[in-house]
């Protein structure tokens, strides 16, 4: 509830193995991208102030230190929702100053991206295998990279055991993505976690009324990418969450045409649902701790629902983790 929504609460930790430095006093600001699409989540975050020595340290400058390699993000409310909105490798660091007194690290971010990068599948499956084997055996070529397909045994697959012998051997990420394409699905890195969502159907778990009374700001638009929405940043609402948007409230954007010698394309605006029902497909978090911004925007589309009965919908297909 918006009530739940002021006092706003931050913890940034950067991490060398076991060991991890705590930055969540300083002055914060980030921006997180998460997509329901198989390229890396990415974070850029800005810390302010540090001494020289906490940034040497952190960067692996100082004498018989590595680097550190990992963050971890996360942000909401003292008395509401709290939560990590991203937990991934540090690529690069840059140091900088904005005035004579403010200086400032930077850390930019990606999740998953060395696993999606480098993992390779080297396995041969036997005749008999079933879809979920073929699932597990992509799996196991992510997991030496950090990257998990937790709950397979949860997941049910569609498709017909191998009539013969199969040999895998290529980029991990080749073999998910025409793995997910025989099930109707996306595929997507959230959180060092594989996650397959079929196409008409979202992640379980609570569906989030979006209104002006639960943090909504500002009125959805229906654009060609689809229902873009904004509100206070809320960590609850992720790639797959399920909002329910009183339609009414949706403006249409402008249809953009564009003409040129023989070549004529209309951009067409995103649909809406009769139940008012959208699944995200994009969240970006975007916060200040020392400033007005702590917004999460919100790109979803429509779900397939065979029925609705109050606040719960029956879609098609189901979602999981692998």
């Amino acid at each position: 509830m918006a009530n739940d929504q002021y006092l706003r609460k931050v913890q940034l930790i950067v991490a060398r193995g076991t060991e991890g430095i705590d930055l969540s006093e300083f002055r914060i600001q980030f921006v997180v991208q998460a997509q329901d699409y198989e390229t890396p989540n990415t974070a850029y975050i800005r810390v302010y102030n540090l001494a020289t020595t906490t940034v040497q340290k952190i960067k692996g400058d100082l004498p018989f230190d590595g680097e550190y390699t990992r963050v971890i993000l996360s942000a909401g409310y003292q008395t509401g929702n709290f939560g990590v909105i991203f937990d991934g490798t540090i690529k690069q660091y840059r140091t900088g100053r904005e005035s004579p007194t403010d200086t400032y690290l930077d850390i930019f971010a990606a999740d998953g991206d060395i696993g999606f990068q480098q993992a390779l599948l080297k396995q041969t499956l036997r005749a008999g295998a079933t879809p979920q084997q073929i699932a597990g055996a992509i799996g196991d070529a992510f997991k030496d990279y950090g990257v998990t397909m937790s709950d397979i045994q949860g997941m049910t697959f569609s498709g017909v055991r191998l009539s013969r012998g199969k040999v895998m051997f290529g980029l991990a990420r080749d073999a998910m993505r025409r793995f997910a394409q025989t099930q109707f699905s996306s595929w997507s890195i959230q959180q060092g976690n594989i996650v397959v969502t079929r196409l008409n159907s979202y992640k379980p778990g609570e569906i989030v009324e979006m209104n002006m009374s639960t943090g909504m700001v500002g009125v959805p638009e229906a654009t060609d990418s689809g229902i873009a929405v904004r509100c206070l940043l809320n960590p609850k609402i992720q790639v797959g969450t399920v909002l329910h948007i009183d339609n009414t409230s949706i403006n249409q954007t402008q249809i953009v045409e564009q003409f040129f010698p023989g070549y004529n394309e209309v951009n067409f605006v995103a649909e809406t649902t009769d139940y008012g029902y959208y699944r995200v497909l994009v969240s970006e978090y975007e916060g200040d701790t020392r400033d007005t911004a702590w917004y999460s925007r919100l790109t979803c589309l429509a779900i397939d629902m065979t029925a609705a009965k109050g606040d719960e919908i029956l879609p098609f297909g189901s979602q999981g983790a692998l």
